[in-house]
């Protein structure tokens, strides 16, 4: 019995990458046209903001991403910040895969990852951890 569930949690756990990355990080001054930028693995970059959103304080936490590999790559991109002392300000996710898996050589921006947060939050924001998942 033990076998099989490992075979089932095998298989639907199956990714041909992942990778978890945190840091310390300090978005003052971050802006659309000066975000921070920081290559990660897998062929993501990270290019996170503050900036208006509706009228409301934004986080654009998202990511380019590039198909390294030689065969449609699909992938989930998570990402949490936090205050100095380790307290979860705010998370995100956004990941493609099936019918919208990236083709070799291809390349896609993950702009849908924002939150929205009040503006002392964002100023208290003193490091990331991001998980990449390709599948």
């Amino acid at each position: 019995m033990c076998l099989i569930s490992i075979i089932i949690t095998a298989v639907f756990t199956t990714h041909l990458y992942s990778e978890t990355y945190q840091g310390e990080l300090s978005l003052d001054g971050a802006t659309m046209d000066r975000p921070y930028v920081r290559k990660l693995g897998g062929g993501v970059m990270v290019n996170w903001y503050v900036a208006d959103f509706f009228g409301k304080p934004t986080l654009f936490s998202g990511a380019t991403v590039r198909n390294n590999g030689n065969k449609p790559m699909g992938l989930s991109y998570h990402v949490a910040f936090f205050d100095k002392n380790s307290n979860l300000i705010g998370a995100g996710s956004q990941e493609f895969s099936g019918d919208n898996a990236l083709k070799p050589g291809e390349s896609t921006q993950l702009g849908s990852c924002m939150m929205t947060l009040p503006k002392d939050q964002l100023s208290k924001i003193a490091s990331y951890q991001v998980a990449i998942y390709e599948h």
